[in-house]
């Protein structure tokens, strides 16, 4: 769990960074395996969309190894043109 707490801080600052406004800050919700996600407003359809309609939240995936270590992920559920709408990893959000 100290890996977890560690990226629950990196990624705290990373989604604060993207947040536009005072008043359009993350959010932290518990997700249903209990660990602490954030709701955000999506900066690619903020425009048509200023409510907190992605969620940045973290799952044990498994791996080539065998291990289940988290990996964050980002889901968009705003306009259905926008790019990053749907369920897809933190990495390819940020790219």
């Amino acid at each position: 769990m100290k890996s977890y707490t560690k990226d629950h801080n990196t990624y705290k600052q990373l989604v604060e960074s993207f947040s536009l406004s005072d008043n359009q800050q993350a959010t932290e919700y518990t997700t249903i395996d209990g660990l602490k996600g954030f709701k955000v407003i999506c900066p690619m359809c903020a425009t048509s969309r200023p409510h907190k309609c992605a969620k940045v939240f973290p799952k044990r995936v498994q791996d080539y190894n065998g291990d289940y270590p988290f990996k964050w992920f980002y889901l968009c559920k705003g306009d259905s043109s926008c790019s990053c709408s749907g369920l897809h990893s933190f990495e390819y959000f940020v790219r």
